[in-house]
Order: structure tokens, then sequence, then C-alpha cells
């Protein structure tokens, strides 16, 4: 049945092609990598209509809808443009392991993990201290059928947009004991609202 999934999934790509369907992406959602299910109530819904809620320390897991992926996970690469600093796209790290593991581009997704602010813009976490929140809209840069590099967006801008929260990012308060050692029985004290 995979098989067969997978071969109508191939027709309907090269049909799009020969019919001049330009490159699109559908837009982007949560997704438990873990478990390839949505996330809790809170994030139930896996309609590509973006992600309104994302931590600073990044680590959460999206997926990205579109027919247009290139068919080797590892060949889609994330962009970021910045809705705040203006001009500012930055290439995403690249799917690490479990993401292209648990994506499936013939049947129009990938799977991909959130960098935290400082790594995507390789600065220090203090250069961030006075945004309570930061925009981007995220494209995909992959080979097309001829090999040459092609952006795809969403045709609906707002499906492709991820918010950043700083009041959404899990603040360590203290660690009992203070001191840590091996197989310590430890408690981790956060923030409620932040987590």
């Amino acid at each position: 049945m995979l098989a067969f999934t997978t071969l109508l999934a191939l027709v309907g790509k090269a049909e799009a092609n020969q019919a001049g369907t330009p490159y699109y992406l559908d837009g982007i959602g949560y997704r438990e990598q873990a478990l390839q299910q949505p996330k809790t109530s809170f994030f139930k819904s896996e309609k590509p209509e973006g992600v309104l809620y994302a931590s600073f320390n990044g680590g959460t897991n999206i997926f990205i809808k579109s027919p247009s992926l290139h068919d080797l996970p590892a060949m889609n690469v994330i962009w970021f443009e910045s809705v705040e600093f203006t001009g500012v796209k930055i290439p995403g790290p690249t799917l690490d392991e479990d993401d292209a593991f648990n994506s499936n581009p013939l049947l129009g997704f990938i799977t991909y993990r959130i960098p935290s602010i400082p790594h995507l813009f390789d600065a220090a976490e203090e250069a961030f201290d006075t945004n309570d929140w930061l925009h981007f809209y995220i494209s995909v840069m992959a080979p097309d059928v001829a090999g040459d590099d092609v952006e795809m967006t969403c045709k609906v801008r707002e499906n492709c947009k991820i918010r950043f929260l700083k009041n959404y990012t899990p603040v360590v308060f203290y660690l009992s004991p203070p001191v840590i050692y091996y197989e310590s029985l430890t408690e981790v004290w956060f923030d409620p609202k932040n987590t």
C-alpha cells in the first residue's frame, strides 16, 4: 500500500511539473517528532497555518508542507526571513538525522527542529535581551528537476510565519540540590508561566 501511495505521489509531482505549476509551500505547523502526532490539545491542529508559539531557545518541532519538496530531505534548505530586521535572510541549520528520518517529501512534508535565536544569528544570548518576540517567514531552497536552486515560499505568507516569544521560553530558576553528582536526585525549578 505504501509503495502505491508513493507511486501516486511521484505521478502527481510529475504532472504538476509538466503543467508548469510553480514551486511553492502550503505552510508550516507543529509536529511531535517522536510520535509523528500533534502535540497535546493546545497544538492539536496539524493544518499548516504557521507557528505562533516558539521558544527563543529553539527545539520546537515543526513540519513544512509542500508538493514541491526535493525527494531527498537533506536537499531542502530552510531559510528564515526576519520581519523585525529588514532585509535579513538567514539559512537555518540543515536537517539533522532525526529530521531526515521523520520526513517524507514524496508524501509532501519534511519535519524540522527550529534552532534557537542565538544559534540562528550566531550571536550571544545577551544580544536579544531587549527583544520580547521575533517573527520570521520560512522559505525552502531546493534543486528543481533541472538541478537549479529554486526558492519556495507560501502562497499565503502568514502560513509560513514563526513567532518566537520570550515569555514562551522556559527559564530555570534553580536546581535543588545546587550541586549535582552522578545518580543524584535533582529537582529543576521553572517559571510555570513560561513552560
